[in-house]
């Protein structure tokens, strides 16, 4: 392997070529969301999902994408415009387990018309040919359901390595936990413009954030579990899939430095039987699973929260999310220790216990309010 100073420099090479905002008003905001396709009860089949996918890009005049995989064999993996690439309809865990995805915009409100375009598109076409959209944060069938093994090569490799990594450690690699991610739906941010290499205060900042975000995020979600329940029933499944992870969830660092993610990045499993050695090959291969995650194409992803509800839930989170990217970039500071913030997250997420957070609230207010944007009035969606 690598030293760690190899893979420090080469993360540093990945992000030369990003731009770092030059204010809070020049970030972009971008999301994906998951959503789940039914056929009555039951997990679409792919069929099913290749039929939504045609008839989606036949109401949009998009193009399809066409792949070549080992298990589902030739098949179309997403449909976006012609002339770009975003925004875009793709799978997620074939076959039922579907995302779209938004491209970069300056604001908030900027992503509401493409967004309502997509999920009106998706919601004709299944009602058409006879199939459920649910935007929920976990399935309504087991992880052990048959057709969801019935996925491309890249998912029946990470149940492989998800596998390797329980019985390293003495565990029984149960197929719910093997098969865990088919029956998750989340939904990510991206913020655009946060200079993660040279300032990384900037995502400790973030971090410090991450246990009073809980509330918030898991409020819009169609679940009937309390909501300490859905924080536990999405993290907790990680932690135990995952145990000893080092870039999981609040990841395991003394600190959020390039130096410390580079170690950990060092020592987190890669898919495939061998260690890669090339440390590009590395960050390439090797599973970031922390939840506030610089991308190399220069955004910040933030992956803990699950799916929302709506058009109207998902805009909020982009808010709230924004607003937190904003207050950080505008005030480097960290209130609240590293250490103390990684302790309250998993406490949080291993009790249940999550509260709201008022204080938060305020933080993001201010945020979007250096932005000009007037993009605090999403944030009504957390009212109680």
């Amino acid at each position: 392997m690598p030293g760690t100073r190899l893979l420090e420099h080469a993360l540093r090479d990945r992000f030369a070529a990003t731009k770092p905002a030059r204010s809070p008003a020049d970030l972009t905001i971008a999301f994906e969301h998951e959503f789940f396709l039914n056929s009555g009860e039951r997990p679409a089949s792919l069929e099913d999902s290749q039929a939504l996918l045609l008839r989606v890009a036949d109401t949009l005049k998009w193009r399809a994408r066409h792949e070549s995989d080992a298990v589902l064999g030739d098949y179309v993996s997403s449909i976006a415009p012609t002339s770009r690439h975003w925004p875009a309809l793709k799978y997620e865990h074939p076959p039922h387990l579907l995302e779209i995805a938004l491209a970069p915009a300056t604001s908030v409100d900027a992503l509401g018309a493409p967004l309502a375009e997509l999920l009106g598109a998706i919601e004709r076409a299944a009602t058409e040919i006879g199939l459920s959209v649910l935007h929920e944060p976990f399935a309504r069938y087991p992880a052990t359901e048959a057709l969801l093994w019935r996925s491309d090569a890249y998912r029946a490799e990470l149940r492989r390595y998800r596998e390797r990594w329980l019985r390293a450690r003495g565990i029984a690699p149960r197929p719910d936990l093997i098969n865990f991610s088919a029956v998750l739906a989340a939904t990510q941010i991206h913020v655009g413009g946060l200079d993660a290499i040279n300032n990384p205060a900037v995502v400790e900042r973030l971090y410090t954030c991450e246990p009073p975000i809980l509330w918030y995020a898991f409020l819009n979600t169609s679940s009937a579990l309390p909501i300490g329940d859905r924080v536990r029933a999405r993290h907790g499944t990680y932690h135990a899939a995952l145990p000893d992870c080092p870039l999981l969830g609040f990841p395991d660092l003394p600190a959020w430095t390039v130096a410390a993610w580079a170690d950990a990045l060092s020592r987190m499993p890669q898919l495939g039987e061998q260690r890669e050695q090339d440390p590009h090959q590395i960050i390439d291969h090797a599973r970031d699973l922390q939840i506030v995650r610089p991308r190399t194409f220069g955004s910040i992803e933030f992956r803990a929260d699950p799916a929302q509800r709506d058009a109207n839930a998902l805009l909020g989170l982009a808010a709230l999310r924004m607003g937190c990217a904003a207050h950080a970039l505008g005030r480097p500071h960290v209130a609240r220790s590293w250490l103390e913030a990684r302790a309250a997250w998993w406490q949080a997420v291993d009790s249940g216990h999550v509260v709201r957070d008022v204080a938060l609230l305020e933080q993001v207010r201010e945020g979007l309010d250096s932005r000009g944007f007037d993009e605090a009035r999403y944030l009504h969606v957390f009212e109680v």
